[in-house]
């Protein structure tokens, strides 16, 4: 089984995660306001990492704790606490670039779909400009974790010919 390369496919995603990211950089640590739920998820994470449970607190709901596990692996990685002015700041870089790679998907699975590198552009442009997706795709929220997995899944299962 030969696998073909679309390069101008590769070209265009890569010239729309690039201009996403300088776009969205922008205002990352501004807007929206932090919410509390982005401060309970990176306090799990920093629980996890310092052998604790999986959150801090005694009386708490918990989340499934892959998102967690995967917010710990990246404060592992960046020293959230030493490398932003504000440890959420870190934090919300991740979800920037889990962003990107759901772009990526997003470009991906449409391009499949409809076999066009135009709709596959707008559906990116809409995944990235919705008034939605900018007030929630900045902050450290599990459900972008799972939204950026899902999208993963997609794209595999859309990928192969079965």
């Amino acid at each position: 089984m030969e696998v073909t390369v679309n390069r101008r496919g590769i070209y265009i995603v890569t010239i729309l995660i690039v201009a996403i990211f300088a776009i969205q950089f922008q205002s990352l640590f501004n807007f929206p306001y932090y919410q509390d739920a982005e401060g309970t998820n990176l306090s799990n994470a920093i629980s996890i990492l310092e052998g604790q449970d999986l959150s801090p607190y005694t009386y708490t709901y918990e989340e499934p704790p892959a998102g967690a596990l995967l917010i710990s692996l990246w404060a592992r990685v960046t020293q959230p606490l030493n490398l932003f002015d504000f440890s959420l700041e870190s934090g919300r870089v991740l979800m920037l670039l889990v962003h990107l790679v759901s772009v990526a998907m997003v470009y991906g699975i449409t391009q499949k779909l409809s076999k066009s590198n135009i709709a596959a552009i707008i559906a990116v442009l809409i995944f990235s400009f919705s008034p939605l997706a900018i007030s929630y795709q900045r902050r450290i929220l599990l459900d972008n974790l799972m939204l950026m997995w899902v999208l993963i899944a997609f794209y595999l299962i859309i990928v192969k010919d079965r």
